[in-house]
């Protein structure tokens, strides 16, 4: 099939320079992903105890030029108590986890963390060693993976898909892996 080269160059460039419009309003109806875009709105997924490891990977995203958001390095809990997200996560595991308290403050941060999710055009799961579990997922992981799965969003896993009783359910969602080359995304 022939076409005309420099006019496939201009639509490329136009698509480009309006991506996220057309991501938006086409790509639900038709399934497109348009895979050269640059600049796109990554939500990064993981673990609490990766945050630190997060960090870095959003400050890489950054400069390949996508905007990003994830788990913040501290929050405020319902008491106005000022935590910093891995000193939480290490209190959070020492206690029961029933606790109102603890319950609120999670409530609140999943619902945080889909708006997040909502947000952005992919999703990159920071999957690293855990508990003796290669390549990570957890439940809460696993949840933000279905949001995303749901609303059509691209899912990347920075390391192989872990060898977990959800197996299944993270291929059925077709993640890409990066293994741990996050260029792939650009």
């Amino acid at each position: 099939m022939f076409f005309d080269l420099p006019k496939y160059w201009i639509f490329l460039q136009f698509l480009s320079e309006h991506h996220s419009i057309i991501r938006s309003s086409l790509r639900p109806k038709m399934g497109l992903w348009l895979a050269y875009a640059k600049n796109m709105k990554i939500t990064i997924c993981g673990s609490a105890a990766f945050v630190e490891e997060m960090q870095g990977v959003a400050a890489e995203l950054k400069n390949l030029g996508h905007e990003v958001k994830g788990m913040p390095t501290k929050f405020v809990d319902g008491d106005g108590r000022e935590w910093q997200t891995a000193d939480y996560h290490k209190f959070k595991k020492s206690r029961p986890f029933d606790k109102p308290e603890f319950l609120n403050n999670h409530h609140q941060r999943i619902r945080e963390h889909f708006d997040k999710v909502e947000w952005s055009d992919a999703i990159l799961v920071t999957n690293y060693d855990k508990n003796g579990v290669a390549d990570y997922i957890g439940p809460n992981t696993l949840m933000e993976m279905g949001v995303a799965f749901y609303l059509g969003k691209k899912i990347y896993l920075l390391n192989p898909v872990p060898d977990t009783p959800w197996k299944e359910e993270i291929l059925g969602m077709r993640p890409e892996v990066l293994n741990g080359n996050l260029e792939l995304l650009s």
